[in-house]
């Protein structure tokens, strides 16, 4: 789980026109952190100017922030505000807009967006017959608890789709099990990318702003003067939160599923008070 405990960002301007967005990580200090932000402004500079080839780029990009390459690219760093670790292995950030999300290396989230029902179930609805997505979704998870008995699913409903947690054998971030899964349930792509350059599963557990009627956060520029860039900004949030719940527990499939960090996720995201609205 890359989160570093220390970063830093600009926005610089190239010198041959257009800018650069920059950005610097440490766990040790402020003054490491800026220190490679200023290594890594150099690399791009040297690029622009034409005195480095993309690969020479990319090789000082990894050896400067140590990142592993996976299938999906280059690692990324989650530059965020730490609110709460419950453990290192679980921690809450507060993201780019304000919302709190959970970081988790041994929990696992996975959001779907749309569930495909083949050509007859589409034909079907032309005539107001075809299962819904809900439905198909849920037959899928019944049929792989069924096959697998150490399996355990959870099926929350989003404003946008369905949020599953799940555990059981084999479930480790980029193990085959996993990515057999996440296909079997139509998992959206870009989270799962996500997760392989993040080294984690996120789970938002607050609303999005923009669905409650609330600006979004103020840009926050380095780990140090975020709290103060927020102060102003998250009571308002906090209290338009609270008519709302990020997802809505649907129904527990297979094993019970216990996590410490499960406890905490329902309770912020509201999923177990049916009358909020989802947002």
């Amino acid at each position: 789980m890359r989160i570093p405990r220390y970063w830093v960002r600009e926005t610089r301007e190239l010198p041959q026109g257009g800018v650069m967005r920059l950005h610097g990580t440490s766990q040790q200090s402020m003054s490491d952190a800026g220190r490679r932000l200023e290594k890594r402004a150099a690399l791009r500079l040297s690029f622009a100017a034409g005195q480095m080839s993309v690969e020479e780029l990319r090789a000082g990009l990894r050896a400067l922030e140590g990142h592993e390459e996976t299938a999906e690219g280059y690692a990324a760093d989650i530059c965020e505000p730490i609110e709460q670790a419950l453990d290192e292995h679980n921690i809450v950030t507060r993201n780019r807009y304000g919302a709190l999300v959970l970081n988790s290396d041994n929990l696992c989230f996975a959001d779907v967006d749309h569930v495909s029902g083949g050509v007859l179930n589409a034909l079907a609805h032309l005539f107001g017959s075809g299962k819904s997505e809900e439905v198909l979704l849920m037959e899928r998870i019944r049929s792989l608890c069924a096959a697998d008995d150490s399996l355990g699913i959870r099926l929350y409903r989003t404003a946008a789709g369905f949020r599953l947690v799940l555990a059981g054998q084999g479930i480790v971030l980029g193990s085959p099990r996993l990515e057999e899964l996440f296909s079997l349930l139509e998992v959206d792509p870009l989270y799962r990318r996500l997760c392989a350059k993040q080294g984690c599963f996120r789970a938002r557990l607050t609303p999005k702003p923009s669905r409650i009627g609330v600006k979004s956060a103020p840009r926050c520029m380095d780990s140090v003067t975020a709290a103060a860039a927020l102060v102003d900004w998250v009571p308002g949030y906090d209290a338009a939160c609270a008519s709302f719940s990020v997802c809505r527990l649907v129904e527990r499939f297979g094993r019970p599923v216990s996590h410490p960090a499960l406890s905490l996720h329902d309770e912020l995201t509201g999923a177990l008070l049916p009358d909020r609205r989802l947002a």
